[in-house]
């Protein structure tokens, strides 16, 4: 009977269910309005309004979009910054984080101090510039990589992880004389993959979004070298010069559509790899948030 009694669920909690479930339909409702109006646009003919429909069907601009040049060019130039930048950046947090979960590691506190004041304040543009031009990384791809190697949030779910690793496991691998790094790599990454599969998910989204380093680094001579973000910013522009109905000709009268195209193909990458990953996410966050 007690068993019995435990399985059926109260008046309370199938109201509860049913409320929450509503509320996160609503939620999960007006977070894909945008994207689904942008769709509708980017499917649409141009000088109609559109909200959540295509007002009439037109493949014109995702075409246009699919045969521009520059389209994948600046693709190749993000795929190059996110893959890149996701290996660099990981790998440093790592080797931050694993001395940093050590508490007999000397200055620790002091270190994690200096992290937190990272993460809170910031020199300015200006330096930033002036560091980045004085090392020689303006007009590169390791200008829009670098700056962005070390995301101390990230940095502290790795530490707290690493953290709730039993030291046992380790201490068994120096006895069998195995050094640090080998132990990082061999015994804590394994066993860690949730946790990196994670901050690789997020650090490669800062990286795929990002277009301010292009904006700072990046002079308008090296066009080539824009990101995909930067250059839908530069889109925009474009349809603003005096000439563009002469340049452009019957794309000049889809703008928007072109703009909301671009937008739509620029998510695909992304968008793919959240549901390969989405398992090591939660449980990634989930644990690193206990441990922590």
């Amino acid at each position: 009977m007690a068993t019995a009694r435990s399985c059926t669920k109260s008046r309370g909690d199938v109201a509860f269910g049913i409320v929450n479930g509503f509320l996160l339909f609503l939620f999960a409702l007006f977070t894909l309005m945008p994207i689904i109006n942008i769709l509708a646009t980017s499917l649409s003919t141009h000088s109609l309004p559109v909200v959540f429909w295509p007002a009439k069907w037109d493949g014109f601009a995702m075409w246009s979009v699919l045969t521009e040049a520059k389209f994948y060019q600046a693709f190749f130039i993000s795929i190059c910054v996110t893959v890149c930048g996701t290996i660099i950046s990981v790998l440093c947090m790592m080797l931050a984080a694993y001395p940093l979960s050590k508490r007999e590691l000397p200055l620790r506190r002091t270190i994690m101090i200096y992290f937190f004041i990272s993460m809170l304040f910031s020199g300015g543009m200006v330096p930033n510039y002036i560091l980045v031009s004085s090392l020689g990384l303006t007009n590169t791809l390791l200008a829009m990589i670098l700056p962005n190697a070390v995301m101390v949030f990230h940095l502290i779910l790795m530490k707290a992880f690493f953290e709730g690793i039993p030291p046992a496991l380790e201490e068994s691998a120096r006895i069998d004389g195995a050094g640090n790094l080998r132990i990082l790599f061999s015994i804590v990454m394994p066993i860690s993959m949730s946790m990196i599969v994670t901050v690789c998910l997020f650090t490669a989204v800062v990286y795929w979004n990002n277009y301010f380093n292009a904006l700072m680094y990046i002079s308008a001579s090296h066009s080539e070298l824009y990101p995909l973000p930067f250059y839908i910013i530069n889109l925009s522009d474009q349809f603003r010069d005096p000439n563009a109905p002469i340049v452009m000709g019957d794309k000049f009268k889809y703008e928007q559509n072109i703009i909301a195209a671009t937008i739509i193909l620029s998510m695909l990458p992304i968008c793919l790899t959240y549901p390969f990953f989405l398992k090591y996410f939660t449980k990634g966050v989930v644990v690193g948030a206990v441990k922590g």
